[in-house]
């Protein structure tokens, strides 16, 4: 339908802008063998599907021998994408996307749970909410390395909001998760440990008496702690064991998802 001008105005250019970052994105072109990655785009001022595309892709580039500052930038995005007010359309079901996909960077899929069960949790929806943590559950339960910790502390920070998990399936998810041990991450266990004995330290203890002779330092730290029920402040903090802490000075492991305090 031809628009008359008199009618309908002149479009302005931020939409003329709009209309024509829509089409790009929506034949997008795959990021050449060994390129060097694009300065990423502002989230302030670029659509917002052009970021999302931005991240999606930003593994496919060549970032030199380390990818820390490709998962450092994509970490950055998604924290100003979730501090947008309101949330940027469809930004759940983004990040859910993207821990999905098998072939993402790792770390970015860590991430990606990351946001859903912080900030992005609280303020979407309800029927987005039981979306989120229906994605954070089925992420505690298919993986056993360290994203099924980040899934479990997603789902603790929210417990008892409409659209979280109760108290009781957080209870029974943490204890499957401390107790197996046949999972791949040693981490993961002794976050569910600490969030166990958040919401039941009875079962928390029953839990940390079986790991508690385990092999692997944090772990056995863990149990440890928990076990000493006159000890509360030498109990780590859940809330630190995930992506967004530092490594704590003289880490054995040195990464960013444990901390030794």
């Amino acid at each position: 339908m031809r628009m008359h001008p008199k009618q309908y105005g002149v479009p302005s250019y931020a939409v003329l802008a709009a209309v024509l970052l829509t089409a790009v994105c929506q034949t997008p072109v795959p990021a050449a063998e060994g390129a060097t990655p694009p300065r990423p785009p502002s989230v302030f001022r670029s659509h917002y599907q052009v970021v999302y595309d931005y991240i999606e892709r930003a593994h496919e580039y060549d970032w030199g021998r380390s990818r820390t500052r490709m998962r450092s930038t994509v970490n950055r995005l998604m924290d100003d994408l979730c501090r947008r007010n309101p949330l940027p359309p469809d930004l759940a079901a983004f990040l859910i996307g993207l821990y999905e996909d098998a072939g993402q960077d790792p770390v970015v899929r860590d991430y990606a749970l990351q946001h859903l069960g912080g900030r992005l949790f609280i303020l979407s929806s309800e029927e987005q909410r039981a979306t989120i943590t229906r994605s954070l559950s089925d992420a505690a339960t298919a993986d056993s390395g360290t994203m099924a910790g980040t899934a479990l502390l997603g789902l603790k920070r929210g417990r008892g909001v409409d659209g979280g998990v109760s108290e009781a399936e957080l209870t029974t998810l943490s204890a499957s998760i401390a107790g197996n041990s046949n999972a791949k991450s040693d981490l993961a266990r002794a976050t569910a440990l600490q969030v166990l004995a958040e919401v039941d330290r009875q079962a928390a203890k029953a839990v940390a008496a079986d790991i508690r002779e385990s092999d692997e330092t944090v772990l056995r730290r863990s149990a440890a702690a928990v076990i000493r029920e006159d000890s509360e402040e030498s109990v780590i903090d859940p809330e630190r064991i995930d992506g967004s802490s530092e490594p704590c000075e003289g880490c054995p492991l040195n990464i960013s998802v444990l901390c030794c305090a």
